[in-house]
């Protein structure tokens, strides 16, 4: 699938959007298609998404979680994302989504085997050849 594909299936709005290629493009410098691989468009398609989403919807820059709103007082308190670890992606389905897809892209014991799967070293690794030690 290319990041129109997905685009158009998971963001309509953005994929009919003027401003979708400004947004592909920013979300692709900021994606590694080395950590990504095959899930690579995915990613640019989920980031761009999310940023589309902040522009839209908090147009004036505003960041944290919305924590008060008023309708015909048109107010709206927002808290804080200092201290939160991507704090950022978490403030849209789409960020959460990348946040998920980074997960399980990322580093674990065992990914010589696959994910979550031990290594355990070969007798050779032993002087006594046996397999035992700290592990």
């Amino acid at each position: 699938m290319t990041v129109d594909d997905i685009l158009l299936a998971l963001t309509p709005g953005l994929y009919s959007s003027a401003s979708k290629t400004t947004f592909v493009e920013i979300a692709t410098g900021r994606t590694s298609s080395e950590f990504f691989g095959s899930d690579y468009a995915l990613a640019i398609a989920l980031r761009a998404s999310h940023m589309w989403v902040l522009s839209t919807y908090r147009a004036g820059g505003q960041a944290g979680p919305v924590t008060s709103e008023s309708e015909n007082g048109q107010s709206r308190s927002y808290g804080s994302v200092q201290g939160l670890r991507n704090a950022d992606l978490a403030m849209t389905s789409y960020g959460l989504q990348l946040l998920e897809l980074i997960k399980a892209h990322g580093p674990t014991m065992g990914v010589v085997k696959g994910p979550n799967t031990p290594v355990i070293p070969p007798d050779s690794w032993f002087p006594t050849g046996g397999g035992t030690g700290p592990w």
